[in-house]
């Protein structure tokens, strides 16, 4: 109840913004009561509970707390030692799909279709998001769609077939890690590219089997 006590403290707090709460013993228990934060905190943008032991009944606390939250921008839940059923899977991603704030979310997850659902509303905030930044500054949602560039699989699997510098498989800088839908973004800079990351690339997960294939195969040349 201590424990308890202090998480419920956050609903009103308003100074800060990221909670670190990894390895903590956060049970349902404790993860209800971070659901029941997130319905009426207003300043938290991190939540780390990584590594604990949340299963069906706090995931779905966790999904409430979401659908009513437009200030959280990270939700970190993976590794949790204990399993949580394929509805609170589809119960996170109704959540998700329904907040416009939240853009990065870590968890394992059985349910494809709740992944895929998850990684597209995630997307769509950072692309919301990044719409906003340019107007901003004075730039039309139109001029910036128009730079955008489509992702060309077989150009990528060109490239790497002949040991040149890939695109969408770097590993440095947002661009890379998140590259939405349009690929627009490129590497992350590095000099030399010795590791080809797709773990976590929207846009990999956007490609057609085939590109996919297409890309692997590249590599034994």
């Amino acid at each position: 109840e201590e424990r308890e006590a202090v998480v419920l403290s956050f609903c009103r707090n308003v100074r800060v913004e990221r909670v670190e709460m990894s390895n903590a013993m956060v049970n349902d228990r404790l993860a209800e009561a971070w659901g029941a934060v997130l319905r009426s905190n207003s300043t938290l943008t991190s939540l780390n509970l990584e590594s604990n032991t949340i299963t069906t009944s706090g995931i779905e606390a966790l999904a409430s707390g979401l659908r009513c939250n437009s200030t959280l921008r990270e939700l970190k839940l993976s590794n949790q030692a204990l399993n949580f059923t394929q509805g609170a899977e589809e119960c996170l991603a109704d959540a998700v799909e329904a907040n416009s704030a939240l853009i990065r979310l870590s968890i394992e997850l059985r349910s494809r279709r709740a992944k895929e659902r998850i990684e597209r509303a995630l997307q769509r905030n950072r692309d919301a998001i990044r719409l906003h930044r340019l107007a901003s500054v004075g730039v039309s949602p139109a001029s910036a769609l128009a730079g955008v560039r489509p992702v060309d699989w077989a150009a990528e699997a060109a490239r790497v077939a002949a040991s040149e510098r890939f695109e969408y498989g770097d590993g440095g800088g947002d661009g890379g890690g998140d590259g939405g839908g349009g690929g627009g973004d490129s590497n992350g800079g590095g000099a030399s590219q010795t590791v080809y990351v797709a773990s976590g690339k929207v846009v990999w997960g956007q490609a057609k089997p085939e590109e996919r294939e297409a890309v692997v195969l590249s590599f034994c040349r």
